[in-house]
C-alpha cells in the first residue's frame, strides 16, 4: 500500500489519456512514461499538478529531457492547452527512389508569428521528429511494395502517384501534419 499508492489511481487515469495509447507529443509512439511537462528541477510546485503531467512514450520523455524553456521559442507544445494553429507545416521531401525514402522538416506557414514559427521547429528538431518519421514511412513504404510493384504495372506511374495522393488526402482529413499525411 504505501504512500505511492494513494495517487496511482490519478496516475492511472492521466496514462488513460493519451488518445489510443499514442504519445501526443510525436503522436506515433506508445505511452509508456508520465512526464512533467514542466520540469520539476525548475518548477518543483508544479510536481504533482495533473495539468503538468503528460503521458509521453519512452522516446520523447528522453528527449525532452527535464529542459527549461528560456524563451517562447524554446517551450514545447502541451498537449491539453497549446494549439498549432491550422495550417500545414510538415513538409516530406521524397530522396532516391531505391529503396524510396522521405524527409520530413518543419516548415511554417510564412503567415505565422516569428516566434511561433520556431517553436514549431524546435518542437519537431528536439523530439527527433523527422528522423522518426522517415522511419515510419520507411516502414510503411516497404510494406507496400509489391502493391506499388502490381499497380505500376496495371495503372503506371499516374496511377501510383494517384493512389499515394489518396492516401495523403485521407491522413490531411484526419491531421494535416501527420507523416502519413
Amino acid at each position: 500500500a504505501g504512500v505511492k499508492a494513494v495517487g496511482r489511481p490519478r496516475y492511472d487515469e492521466i496514462m488513460l489519456g493519451a488518445p489510443h495509447g499514442v504519445c501526443p507529443m510525436c503522436g506515433v509512439g506508445l505511452v509508456r512514461n508520465l512526464d512533467h511537462h514542466l520540469p520539476i528541477s525548475a518548477y518543483p510546485m508544479l510536481a504533482i499538478t495533473p495539468d503538468n503531467l503528460v503521458p509521453l512514450c519512452v522516446d520523447c520523455n528522453f528527449n525532452k529531457k527535464a529542459k527549461t524553456p528560456t524563451c517562447e521559442a524554446d517551450r514545447f507544445f502541451h498537449p491539453y492547452f497549446d494549439a498549432v494553429p491550422k495550417g500545414t507545416w510538415l513538409c516530406a521531401r521524397v530522396v532516391g527512389d531505391e529503396p524510396l525514402t522521405l524527409h520530413f522538416q518543419a516548415v511554417p506557414p510564412q503567415t505565422w508569428a516569428a516566434d511561433l514559427a520556431e517553436r514549431v521547429r524546435h518542437h519537431f528538431n528536439m523530439l527527433g521528429l523527422g528522423r522518426l518519421y522517415a522511419s515510419q514511412s520507411s516502414t510503411e513504404i516497404a510494406s507496400m511494395n509489391a502493391f506499388v510493384s502490381g499497380l505500376r504495372r496495371s495503372a503506371g506511374a499516374e496511377g501510383v502517384r494517384k493512389h499515394y495522393e489518396e492516401r495523403a488526402q485521407s491522413a490531411s482529413a484526419v491531421d494535416p501534419n501527420s507523416w502519413r499525411a
